[in-house]
């Protein structure tokens, strides 16, 4: 196995259990997500194919080496904080792709983050709730026959 530094963002993240809660007063500080270029209620199928502009909030008890991650729906990204934080600084950006996430989800999406020191985690954000359009449109012939399937056949 090769050795890796202790300042690396882990690359799984296993769930918090009991014992690893966060502390309250380090959640009472942290602000939801923000999505900047697009309307978190109507999130259209071109807009996830191509990228969603995140952004995490600062906040007073995050620290230099303290590790975000994002969680999309059941999708996670992280980033490590390289520069002193503000409260009212943005500390990490992504940009979500739908074409290249593993658990793509349509409708409504639970979007927070959690903010990890070493390997113990300090903080939890409120969740936003975004809801992403259907990307599978019926077409009119589809839409006719759905149509007509809900009515009854004609009488002999």
């Amino acid at each position: 196995m090769a050795d890796f530094e202790d300042n690396d963002p882990p690359s799984v993240i296993i769930p918090p259990t009991d014992k690893a809660l966060p502390r309250p007063g380090m959640s009472k500080t942290l602000k939801p997500p923000i999505l900047p270029n697009v309307r978190c209620d109507a999130i259209t199928d071109l807009q996830a194919d191509t990228g969603i502009s995140v952004h995490i909030p600062g906040s007073a008890g995050m620290r230099v080496g303290d590790v975000v991650v994002l969680h999309w729906g059941r999708d996670l990204h992280a980033a490590t904080i390289d520069e002193p934080v503000k409260d009212d600084s943005i500390v990490a950006t992504y940009c979500l792709n739908y074409n290249y996430m593993i658990h793509i989800k349509h409708g409504p999406v639970n979007v927070h983050f959690e903010v990890y020191r070493g390997q113990r985690i300090i903080g939890r954000s409120p969740v936003l709730r975004a809801y992403v359009k259907n990307r599978h449109r019926l077409s009119e012939k589809q839409r006719c026959r759905r149509r007509m399937m809900g009515k009854k056949p004609p009488k002999p």
